[in-house]
């Protein structure tokens, strides 16, 4: 249609037939549609995307609409991340989506991204797709494949970038079942950490429970450690602990909260020594947000039985249990 020669007051946009359709392959409303018919569909009945849609043969598609402007976001949410199955299995081949929220964002268009592998729990790699971003708060969608070499809930870890925004998703899986044990080993060298460091700086598969992660500083002035929970979650949450089996044979039993991002100092002051003759095994009773109660044993120690040397190692073994 050309309305190039109207008049000025003459020329008129198109509009199309407005229908409620009931259902995406609906046929009723309009008996045996034309392939390329172009209707307007209200949104009012079964069928509730409002705007113009077209017949393509087997069912009715809607006209893109978005914005032509540049994309772009106010932040990254990947301390609520998800992925879905929520269990990773070691050695079993994994097909599933993670979704990473955002907040701020323009309605722009997104190309697909490139594969990012994992740390920690590695043989995983995710993959943005494309995509148009909400007006505010939405979420991205990324293809989660690969096969882990660890099974939950070792953390398989991603470094997000996405406009300029970048952070670090951890996906550890689903909470752990009753009666559920998950051991861990690792080990760092005497030389590389000092005093007031957290293991976590050094080790990237530290385990998380339920968006706490379970960490060890060196203390000040020997060769002794402190265990610490750290709170990836975007949220507070409440706890309860107590602690037992210290070389010193204190017991400390409270509890509190834990803001966001922040560390905890579970053992109030008491340490244990990484040295063999001296350490023992490290108890904690854990009750988060006052239902679930885990049971974590920490034994840390040195590869020698002397007071360690740069050249030996810290091994760090836990143990995490579900009791209920």
């Amino acid at each position: 249609m050309d309305v190039a020669s109207l008049p000025d007051n003459g020329k008129k946009g198109f509009l199309g037939p407005k229908v409620a359709l009931k259902s995406s392959i609906d046929q009723i409303t309009i008996p045996a549609p034309a392939l390329g018919l172009l209707i307007y569909n209200l949104g009012t009945d079964g069928l509730q995307t409002e705007g113009y849609h077209y017949w393509n043969g087997n069912e009715w598609r809607v006209f893109n609409s978005s914005t032509t402007i540049s994309p772009s976001i106010q932040g990254l949410q990947c301390s609520d991340a998800t992925f879905n199955p929520p269990v990773f299995i070691a050695g079993v081949p994994y097909n599933g989506v993670m979704i990473v929220p955002y907040s701020g964002g323009n309605g722009g268009a997104y190309p697909s991204g490139i594969p990012i592998p994992s740390s920690g729990n590695t043989g995983l790699t995710v993959k943005l797709r494309p995509g148009y971003l909400a007006n505010g708060n939405g979420e991205l969608v990324y293809d989660l494949r690969g096969t882990p070499s660890q099974s939950s809930p070792s953390p398989a870890n991603f470094n997000i970038s996405f406009l300029n925004q970048n952070c670090i998703v951890n996906l550890t899986g689903e909470i752990m079942s009753i009666g559920q044990i998950y051991g861990y080993y690792n080990k760092i060298q005497q030389s590389v950490i000092t005093d007031g460091q957290y293991a976590s700086i050094f080790l990237s598969d530290l385990p998380l429970i339920e968006g706490l992660r379970i960490d060890l500083k060196k203390v000040a002035g020997g060769f002794t450690y402190a265990p610490y929970l750290y709170n990836t979650t975007s949220n507070t949450l409440n706890l309860g602990w107590q602690i037992e089996g210290y070389s010193s044979g204190s017991v400390v039993s409270t509890s509190g909260t834990l803001t966001n991002n922040s560390y905890l100092d579970v053992g109030q002051g008491n340490t244990a020594s990484w040295n063999p003759h001296t350490s023992r095994v490290i108890k904690m009773n854990l009750i988060i947000n006052k239902i679930r109660w885990y049971r974590i044993d920490f034994y840390s120690v040195s590869d020698t039985q002397t007071a360690p040397g740069p050249s030996d190692y810290h091994n760090i073994r836990m143990t995490i249990q579900r009791v209920q």
